[in-house]
């Protein structure tokens, strides 16, 4: 049985925190010392949005073909849009990976 794919997907905050784990290996684990259970993919990509997300970044979801997907989006929309208006792109967001991907 093939192991569980798991996508940290972001923006430059899950960027800069995989390289902060990358270098500091005595004190954190890159692969949440989940190895021999799951493959970590790390995808953080600055300036993101949940458009941009989107627009961009769905060819590389569809390749990587994940079972789970932590999302950290949303703090770069804010500057444009309300709260409520991210929270729901953040939701057909989710409902998109969970219906297409």
């Amino acid at each position: 049985m093939a192991l569980p794919r798991v996508l940290v997907l972001g923006d430059s905050f899950i960027r800069r925190l995989h390289e902060f784990v990358l270098g500091a290996p005595q004190h954190f684990s890159v692969d949440f010392h989940l190895a021999h259970f799951a493959v970590i993919k790390w995808y953080g990509i600055g300036g993101h949005t949940v458009t941009k997300t989107v627009q961009n970044d769905l060819d590389m979801i569809k390749s990587f073909k994940p079972d789970i997907v932590l999302i950290q989006l949303g703090s770069n929309d804010l500057t444009g849009e309300t709260a409520l208006r991210v929270g729901s792109s953040i939701d057909d967001f989710d409902k998109l990976l969970h219906d297409v991907y």
